[in-house]
């Protein structure tokens, strides 16, 4: 296997996304962290999304190659989800309140010579390519549609004359977020690492087989296509990698929020996300 992998910090003060490469065991992750709406600092200034992709990875990254090739990764999150919330116990967070906990997102695959494993929660995506040019996510992003309820009480607050980013976050932005936040790990929301036992209710996950499998994908939302493009957007950012590279695209992606610093152009919650992906280009 050939193995490229990036992170790249956006334009907030931490690289709240995690990564994983475990070559030996063939195992990959990467893991978004999502910042709590009850505001936590941790002893060096550190988030709770920050703390939340930390550990969930560390804890993986403990286990030897023979383990992570031998366990079942599903448990494996759920340990770490139950890790996760009694670190949160013991630095005094209320557990009870969804508004205050930390949080991550997660994509992991395990490459066997026949099959790929893999586990999700939240919006980190797993696509598969294939030799025949066929592009399949093996994942569903379950925040879509999310993030475009939001982002259209955005433009309408903007439509109502309220320009400023800071005006515009708290007016539209801010509360719908807390209404989904109080709605994650439910049938009504979303998937998300946070502590919650009901996330072993809900966890996805699954089995593909490698047949004619070329390459595989693993990215954290930062680097989904920007607003407006027309295609089905996990093909179209296969397509842009293969043509670019993961770095290419990467940093053209950067230029393009540069340039659009103020969010009107392309409308998103910062004017860059942080940015993390594995590409896996498979042998026979």
């Amino acid at each position: 296997m050939d193995i490229q992998h990036l992170t790249i910090q956006g334009s907030n003060s931490l690289n709240e996304d995690a990564l994983l490469v475990r070559e030996g065991a063939r195992v990959f992750a990467v893991l978004d962290g999502s910042t709590s709406l009850h505001p936590y600092r941790g002893p060096n200034g550190e988030t709770g999304g920050y703390l939340a992709s930390r550990l969930v990875r560390d804890a993986l990254n403990a286990l030897s190659d023979d383990e992570l090739r031998h366990a079942d990764l599903r448990q494996l999150v759920l340990d770490a989800n139950a890790k996760l919330r009694a670190e949160m116990l013991r630095q005094g967070v209320d557990v009870r309140d969804k508004l205050a906990l930390w949080t991550t997102c997660i994509a992991l695959a395990r490459v066997s010579e026949t099959a790929v494993e893999y586990v999700q929660a939240g919006d980190c995506m797993i696509v598969a390519i294939y030799g025949d040019g066929c592009i399949r996510p093996l994942t569903r992003d379950p925040v879509a549609w999310l993030d475009r309820e939001a982002k259209r009480v955005m433009e309408e607050a903007r439509s109502c004359g309220i320009s400023d980013r800071g005006e515009l976050f708290a007016a539209a932005a801010y509360p719908t977020m807390q209404s989904n936040r109080r709605r994650m790990n439910t049938l009504t929301s979303y998937t998300v690492v946070s502590g919650e036992p009901e996330l072993a209710d809900l966890l996805e996950s699954g089995v593909a087989n490698r047949i004619d499998l070329a390459k595989l994908l693993l990215v954290t939302d930062g680097l989904f296509p920007p607003p407006g493009i027309q295609e089905e957007p996990f093909p179209w950012l296969a397509k842009q990698i293969e043509q670019r590279t993961l770095a290419g695209y990467a940093d053209w992606l950067c230029a393009l929020e540069a340039g659009d610093p103020d969010c009107s152009r392309y409308p998103r919650y910062k004017r860059s996300d942080d940015k993390t992906a594995i590409s896996i280009t498979m042998s026979l």
